[in-house]
């Protein structure tokens, strides 16, 4: 940044060549450079969204019988700008993915009803997705360069696999049974047959 340049010139007096800054800062007789400095940004910014996008679709089976809820497809289509690397950021959304998998129908810290004590407080004993309840899962991606927010016209993607995917797989066991489930994760109360009152 400016202000770190204008710092270390009025440390370091001497014409900068080609040294780099440790280099300068060592000329200087000095160990550290600190610096304080604000930025706000462009009045242009603020008409401008730089969020990355994304809505999941997802088909389940459901044995109202039993209570077994088996997630068959999941579809992720994510607008996140350019793709750089279409492997690793595939790689990354079906990540999330399965992180939402298991926060929807596994994930719970469970607590001791009068201690309020967390019961499940050990990773050894924490249920989370295997390979077996991975189902098949498909990413979209829209690839449209966003060149308002970099030269490359990509976006960050990061955690886009994992927002909504819970919401998704909620909705789609609403829509095989006509339950509502209002917490996670989803409980074998609400997905057999007799909770239907």
């Amino acid at each position: 940044c400016r202000e770190l340049l204008v710092e270390l010139d009025r440390i370091d007096t001497q014409p900068a060549g080609n040294l780099l800054l440790h280099q300068r800062l060592a000329r200087a007789d000095e160990e550290e450079l600190s610096v304080c400095c604000r930025s706000t940004g462009h009045a242009s910014d603020s008409k401008l969204s730089f969020y990355s996008f994304g809505a999941h679709f997802v088909e389940v089976e459901l044995d109202e019988l039993i209570g077994r809820l088996r997630i068959t497809k999941v579809v992720s289509a994510i607008d996140c700008g350019r793709i750089l690397n279409q492997k690793l950021a595939t790689s990354q959304i079906r990540g999330g993915v399965v992180f939402g998998i298991g926060m929807a129908l596994m994930e719970a810290a469970v607590r001791h009803p009068t201690s309020n004590r967390i019961l499940s407080d050990n990773l050894a004993d924490y249920a989370v997705p295997v390979q077996a309840d991975v189902p098949k899962i498909d990413v979209i991606f829209t690839n449209q360069p966003d060149k308002a927010m970099n030269e490359l016209g990509a976006r960050g993607l990061g955690e886009i696999g994992l927002p909504g995917l819970s919401a998704a797989i909620g909705n789609a066991v609403f829509n095989a049974c006509g339950r509502r489930a209002r917490k996670l994760p989803l409980s074998s109360d609400l997905l057999t047959y007799n909770d239907i009152g």
